[in-house]
């Protein structure tokens, strides 16, 4: 990572973080990734619902490199941080929607199935009945 990187902003290299893992360069993703949990964990500390959401996008582009195991290290991390702060919320479903997700991508539709449904009793508790995710 170059000085530039380095002395940028976590939302700043957050987008850089987006064009790469768009452009599949996923090594470089990662590095800034990692960064960017250092920023946020020696600001907010480690169980902050922000370090959840970029833990997520770690998850993401793990598994878009097909590292599936790490990509659900990171995305139980987040789950952890999220049940602790923000308990039964819209983001906690989101981040069980993603580990359903990556099971699936595994052909793991047991665990997979059983994700899906935790989301979804999440949304149906706290969004409107006639939310565009139901």
């Amino acid at each position: 990572m170059d000085d530039n990187e380095q002395d940028s902003s976590a939302e700043e290299l957050l987008k850089q973080v987006f064009a790469y893992s768009h452009q599949k360069q996923h090594r470089k993703a990662t590095e800034i990734l990692e960064r960017v949990l250092e920023i946020q964990t020696k600001e907010l500390g480690e169980y902050d619902p922000v370090i959840a959401e970029t833990l997520q996008d770690f998850g993401w582009v793990l598994a878009d490199e097909g590292n599936f195991n790490e990509a659900l290290d990171k995305l139980n991390r987040a789950l952890a941080i999220r049940l602790e702060k923000l308990g039964i919320h819209r983001d906690t479903a989101q981040t069980y929607k993603n580990i359903g997700s990556v099971f699936q991508e595994q052909d793991n539709d047991e665990k997979a199935e059983e994700m899906y449904r935790k989301a979804l009793d999440i949304k149906l508790e706290v969004l409107p009945e006639t939310h565009i995710e139901l």
